[in-house]
């Protein structure tokens, strides 16, 4: 590979999981315990107060060419201080059985990705592999702006917004429960195998999928797609985009808490393999791109290398399928964390949506296991 990296034994990376620990401990105790730390510390605490209503706004039975039905339809999340509502479109193909669906959260009205994006959202595309795809703008939940959140969902939860607790979600939790308000919708729908509803994001919304998914139970894979730092890739080590880099670029992504570790990653009691972790024994998967050095490839395959083990020593079943890095379009599908780099830069492409439906289809035979969890007695 062009680019280098610090190898995995010289990261110091925090432990996930004491020597002996079995599946029980895992869930009963240390997956709280890491999932907390996250939640205090890095993308703060998400709302359970709330109830959701949705309304469909149109309804298209003709759409991808008549193979599809195209829907948008609003979410009206009732709160203690109000309704905050954002629109999603939703491509659910005309098939004799349940489909399997995604979530994808991006940063433009899906409607425009086409033009402004092309790729990006190739809906057509989906549906002729027999996917249900839905697609929110995540300004919707709130803009990608430094604004106090005066817009954004938060202010429908909380009533002083100048003087936050240090640990209250910032705009990236926002954008993950916006997800799973969509993925609700998807459960609802006769359409939509139940089992198999997954969230992609690119980018920050990479991120964003990411800490859906560890939260959101019902999410059978989360896709990273060039999440990079505070994504996929290790913080300790990272030769790209750093912890003070997000924090002073964009200080309202995450909680107020995350900022005590600029420049100080090994002060944080975790790393970003124990949040990809938090996704077994269900699937994860890890994309990068071959010259975006700014997300640092090296440290997300590493994230996902070091994040194996609670698949094969708690759960017995195959992690990544092998530490050595494939090299470029050579994806790893073997496991139940799935990883590809894509050839050229930054971004999100009809390659990466073909590999995660290939990875999805390897492992669809494990569908109700990953739902029961294959216990290792």
């Amino acid at each position: 590979m062009e680019w280098n990296f610090l190898p995995i034994e010289e990261r110091n990376l925090p432990p996930l999981f004491s020597p002996g620990m079995d599946h029980k401990e895992w869930e009963i105790s240390r997956r709280d315990q890491i999932l907390s730390v996250f939640q205090k510390e890095v993308f703060g605490q998400t709302p359970t107060d709330f109830t959701t209503r949705f309304v469909l706004l149109e309804e298209d039975p003709s759409a991808c060419g008549g193979k599809a039905v195209r829907r948008r339809v609003r979410a009206d999340i009732f709160a203690p201080l109000g309704v905050h509502s954002f629109p999603f479109v939703v491509y659910i193909p005309k098939a004799k059985k349940p489909c399997p669906a995604f979530v994808l959260v991006c940063g433009a009205d899906p409607d425009e990705l086409p033009r402004i994006r092309p790729g990006f959202f190739p809906a057509d595309q989906i549906v002729s592999r027999g996917y249900a795809c839905a697609a929110f703008s995540s300004t919707g939940l709130d803009t990608d702006e430094d604004d106090g959140f005066v817009s954004s969902v938060a202010a429908k939860f909380e009533k002083d917004l100048k003087n936050r607790d240090a640990s209250a979600w910032g705009t990236i939790g926002m954008w993950a429960f916006g997800m799973s308000r969509v993925a609700d919708y998807l459960f609802a729908q006769p359409e939509i195998d139940p089992h198999s509803v997954s969230v992609v994001g690119h980018s920050r919304g990479g991120k964003t999928a990411l800490w859906c998914g560890v939260q959101d139970k019902r999410i059978r894979c989360a896709f990273s797609n060039d999440s990079g730092c505070t994504g996929a890739a290790l913080s300790r080590g990272n030769n790209g985009e750093q912890i003070t880099d997000i924090n002073t670029v964009f200080p309202y992504w995450l909680c107020k808490n995350y900022h005590r570790y600029n420049g100080h990653p090994e002060r944080l009691p975790i790393d970003q393999h124990m949040l990809i972790a938090l996704m077994a024994p269900r699937l994860a998967y890890i994309a990068s791109a071959s010259s975006d050095d700014w997300a640092d490839p090296g440290s997300e395959f590493l994230g996902a290398v070091a994040a194996s083990p609670v698949w094969e020593q708690i759960y017995g079943v195959k992690g990544l399928e092998t530490s050595e890095h494939p090299g470029i379009e050579h994806p790893l599908h073997a496991g139940r964390v799935g990883y590809h780099m894509h050839l050229g830069g930054h971004g999100l492409t009809p390659y990466d949506w073909n590999r995660y439906m290939d990875f999805l289809e390897k492992h669809e035979q494990e569908k109700a296991e990953d739902l029961f969890l294959p216990r290792v007695q």
